[in-house]
């Protein structure tokens, strides 16, 4: 209640006014926030005054006295305020209230009036802010979930407490009547003037809307799953403007709804309904439309004619397959969410004219591989979501015509592997998300342009390189690059350039390590590492450094150094047990943990830490049981390494209802035990449940016995190094899935027919890289089912002899092969001049086939148009064949490993060549082998 910039005099005046009022709060919490969020608005000694002297401020530590001191923080609300407070008791006690609805139907009903030329939505999210300022709303779930859907605010629901709720009860009066099947009871039933009516637990045979009076502006049904409705049940409430139907048991909507011509806001979601009536045209008035989670197949084609409908909600329309010509013809429209329609394939060109649309999500249209050119018509366009759009391969080279974009979330657009430099345009952009984009390899060279806030790139496990411009980017506050092992360091030295704050380590044995803890919530730390766990010896007080006040913590990593352990394991449990992170976290590790047993809270894990996203655990050298991991709805990356006492991993790995929707990526290294790993579940329908089915990458190093049952995910990405069962046996079953398998990576493994047998289920690949193949001198017939291939990569196979004729008549599509360290392959097959799509071939360290190509075997060559490199390993000689016979050509050279070499480059070729840059693009052939180095070391690299 401390009013700031007063003169002294009159600021020791108002706190003493303040003390009097405090002590007439009667130590009443609710009643004392709401009041002193009224004073911190009226700061004059007058208004404080009165205040002070109100009789009803007599408050008493009862209801009727709780309700009088809330009633005179109601009094000093504005008028429109009151309005919207008084509506909230709409909705039953208890209720869970949804931000973005509450906003709309305040504005259906005219309670929100435009001041100094500010949207609408705005000064509604202000009226919220007023609410929860005086405790009237509380925020329901912790406000770190989600990104918002309005306003790029976070997902908001609310809550009112049973007093305030009494209190908006109160105030409503005579406008307000319920209908409370469960509890017999109609409230105000002789008043017929009431505006706003709420229909509760109805049952089948209700005819509980017959008695709605005629100018009831809005009514909500709750509970009323299985009550029926006739054709007219709507045609005598024709002063409707809110009408909400959300989670009734209908196939189809009365057709009387279709005479509210006043109505402007529809909450039909979750009804059955798989088709609209062309009589949708008639509600002309409509503002905001929901059919989110509904059974929709297609829109009325006349959809277009609302032309002043602002707000559209089809997220979950999962069998929405396009959206009509017409719709295009949402002219007013802010607001759109078709995330999770997953049947959709494509937008109409119209789209582009939705020229005042703010808000675009396609979360989850995983069958949309492109966005059409007049998406970059959005010119309005201030946040976009694309994240799990898995098959969308690029975003259009326009997109920087979209010049008001701040917020731009590609979370999990795995087969996404560059970005356009137009990207860097967007001078409004402020958030960019490109986690688990799996495949990208690179990021635009301007990005240091942008003036971004947050860079997410975790995940990204193919990033090669961070331009240099990114260290210009001063705007940055934070950046997650976990799991981008190749530019992991660059990561780390941009936070170090950009002092980037939140980032705390502490030392488990030291003597104030609780205190230290207690500490955290003071403070802006987000990520915290806890070291040397096994020298904590302080038990005693622990219970004091309890992480759940460290709200604000994102990222906790705990970790015990190892050491010959004796009698460590139940002081393990115990530490750990004591240790419990809070709700926000979204990543954890635990390394070194020496417990046979885990604490309560991983067994719980779901309770405790529902938001998680990425869990790594490493070292578990004794933990022979796994928490239910596969029941964290957000869980995005898995990896465990080093946990010998595992072997299973079956049903209590996903709980009783839990599957791996949003799995991506799977790692798993030197894991020598593990056997055999669970995919499916009988359902109750007796279908098998596939329990992972939409993983992007799966990483197996040195797990010897492991076999997924039935069968694997069906993956994108396949990592195999000496892990061979991890392929699947007897293909993917039944499996229906959006991911298809693009790129097989087979590193450490021997000649082996059954391998071979098994990759052949992974007939859509179109990246093969085979490194290190013991014993393999030709490759085998088997992969001639590889059809789509359009890179072949061959390492370190060294008693290979032969590539076969048939290269030329089963890849037709390849366009890249590089090979390396095959020193007994002696020529190129005849048939490699039919692959006509071929535009790369890259030769290290095979000195015998690099001189038949400069020679005998120049004429295979000869047909590739652009340059063709061939290097011996120690880069003392480079020949770059170009296609003789064609134009001229501006080559662009990328030889990366002769920046730190000396050799010289000759070229035979009839063009005159202007200029070269070194840069050989080799690293996805040298990735293999540093992923395989970083995956022995990935304690050291979180």
């Amino acid at each position: 209640m401390k009013p700031r910039n007063m003169e002294n005099c009159e600021f020791s005046d108002l706190v003493d006014i303040g003390k009097e009022i405090a002590q007439r709060c009667s130590g009443v919490p609710l009643v004392a926030k709401a009041l002193g969020y009224v004073m911190q608005k009226h700061r004059t000694r007058e208004e404080w005054m009165e205040i002070k002297n109100s009789n009803i401020l007599d408050t008493k530590d009862d209801e009727e006295g709780i309700l009088k001191g809330l009633l005179l923080s109601y009094y000093h609300m504005p008028p429109q305020l009151k309005l919207c407070f008084m509506y909230c008791s709409m909705f039953p006690m208890s209720h869970v209230i949804d931000h973005d609805c509450l906003i709309q139907q305040w504005i259906a009903l005219g309670f929100i009036q435009d001041t100094d030329g500010q949207p609408l939505q705005k000064v509604a999210m202000e009226y919220v802010n007023e609410l929860l300022g005086m405790s009237f709303l509380t925020i329901f779930t912790s406000p770190t979930v989600l990104a918002s859907r309005m306003l790029f605010k976070p997902t908001l629901k609310l809550h009112m407490h049973d007093m305030v709720h009494e209190l908006a009860r109160h105030v409503a009066g005579n406008e307000f009547s319920h209908t409370n099947g469960a509890e017999n009871r109609n409230t105000k039933r002789d008043n017929l003037n009431f505006h706003y009516h709420l229909l509760l637990n109805q049952n089948e045979t209700s005819s509980a809307y017959k008695s709605l009076a005629t100018k009831v502006r809005a009514l909500h049904f709750r509970g009323c799953d299985k009550m029926h409705l006739p054709k007219q049940a709507f045609s005598h409430t024709l002063c409707l403007r809110v009408l909400d139907l959300g989670g009734r048991q209908v196939s189809e909507l009365p057709s009387s709804v279709y005479k509210l011509k006043l109505l402007r806001y529809l909450d039909a979601s979750s009804l059955r309904i798989s088709s609209f009536s062309k009589s949708f045209n008639h509600l002309l008035n409509l503002q905001a439309l929901i059919l989110s989670n509904t059974y929709l197949k297609t829109l009325p084609t006349n959809i277009g004619c609302l032309q002043k409908l602002q707000y559209f909600d089809l997220s979950g329309c999962a069998n929405l397959n396009e959206l009509p010509t017409s719709f295009g013809d949402l002219s007013s429209l802010l607001f759109l969410n078709l995330a999770s329609c997953h049947e959709l394939e494509a937008l109409p060109m119209s789209f582009g004219n939705l020229n005042r649309l703010q808000f675009l999500s396609l979360s989850d249209c995983y069958k949309l591989n492109s966005l059409p050119e007049s998406c970059c018509q959005l010119h309005d366009l201030a946040h976009l979501d694309l994240s799990d759009c898995y098959n969308l391969g690029k975003l259009p080279d326009c997109i920087d015509q979209l010049s008001k974009l701040e917020y731009l979330n590609m979370t999990s657009c795995s087969k996404v592997q560059a970005l356009p430099e137009s990207l860097c345009k967007l001078t409004m952009l402020r958030h960019l998300n490109l986690s688990y984009c799996l495949r990208l390899e690179n990021l635009p060279s301007c990005i240091g342009d942008l003036q971004l806030q947050s860079l997410d790139i975790q995940g990204s496990f193919l990033l090669r390189d961070l331009p240099n411009s990114i260290f210009n980017m001063s705007t940055l506050k934070t950046v997650d690059g976990t799991f981008t092992y190749l530019v992991s360091s660059k990561v780390e030295k941009l936070r170090e350039n950009l002092k980037l704050e939140g980032c705390c380590k502490l030392d488990g044995g030291s003597t104030d390590l609780c205190s230290r803890i207690t500490e955290l919530k003071k403070t802006h730390c987000h990520e915290l590492e806890i070291q040397g766990l096994e020298d904590f010896k302080h038990l005693e007080g622990i219970e004091h450094a309890i992480l759940l006040n460290s709200l604000k913590l994102t990222k906790l990593i705990f970790s015990w150094q190892p050491k010959q352990y004796t009698n460590e394991t139940a002081h393990h449990k115990t530490v750990l047990g004591m240790l419990v992170p809070p709700r926000s976290v979204h990543h954890l590790a635990i390394k070194g943990y020496c417990g046979i047993e885990l604490p309560k809270w991983m067994l719980d894990i779901r309770s405790y830490l529902p938001h998680l996203t990425t869990i790594f655990l490493h070292g578990l050298m004794e933990c022979n049981r796994l928490p239910p991991l596969g029941c964290l709805p957000h869980l995005r990356a898995l990896l465990m390494t080093k946990m010998p006492k595992i072997k299973s991993v079956g049903p209590e790995f996903y709980g009783d209802y839990g599957s791996c929707q949003k799995l991506r990526m799977i790692i798993l290294a030197s894991m020598d035990n593990l056997e055999e790993w669970w995919t499916t579940r009988s359902s109750k329908q007796d279908n098998e449940l596939f329990l992972i089915p939409n993983l992007h990458m799966l990483y197996a190093y040195d797990c010897p016995k492991l076999k997924f049952l039935p069968y694997p995910p069906r993956s994108m990405t396949w990592f195999i190094e000496n892990s061979n069962h991890v392929l699947p046996e007897h293909g993917f079953g039944n499996l229906t899935s959006a991911t298809y398998p693009l790129h097989l990576s087979i590193k450490h493994a021997p000649k082996s027919p059954e391998m071979w047998r098994r990759a052949q289920h992974l007939s859509s690949i179109e990246t093969l890289i085979l490194m290190s193949i013991a014993g393999l001198r030709a490759l085998p017939e088997a992969i001639q089912c590889f059809t789509s291939l359009r890179r072949l990569h061959i390492g370190g196979c060294g008693e290979l002899e032969t590539l076969p004729e048939w290269l030329g008549d089963y890849f037709t599509c390849l366009e890249e092969i590089l090979i390396k360290t095959c020193p007994m392959l002696s020529s190129l097959p005849e048939s490699i001049r039919r692959l006509t799509k071929l535009k790369k071939l890259v030769i290290t360290n095979c000195p015998v086939l690099s001189e038949k190509c400069q020679g005998e075997d120049r004429h295979k060559i000869a047909h590739i148009l652009e340059p063709i490199f061939l290097l011996a390993d120690t880069v003392s000689r480079v020949l770059v064949t170009a296609n003789w016979r064609s134009k001229p050509l501006d080559f662009r050279w990328h030889l990366s490993l002769l920046k730190k070499r000396k050799g010289w480059l000759s070229c035979r070729s009839s063009l005159s060549v202007a200029a070269y840059q070194a840069g050989l693009n080799l690293d996805i052939c040298l990735s293999v082998r540093q992923v395989s180095r970083w995956v022995r070391f990935l304690a050291l690299q979180l």
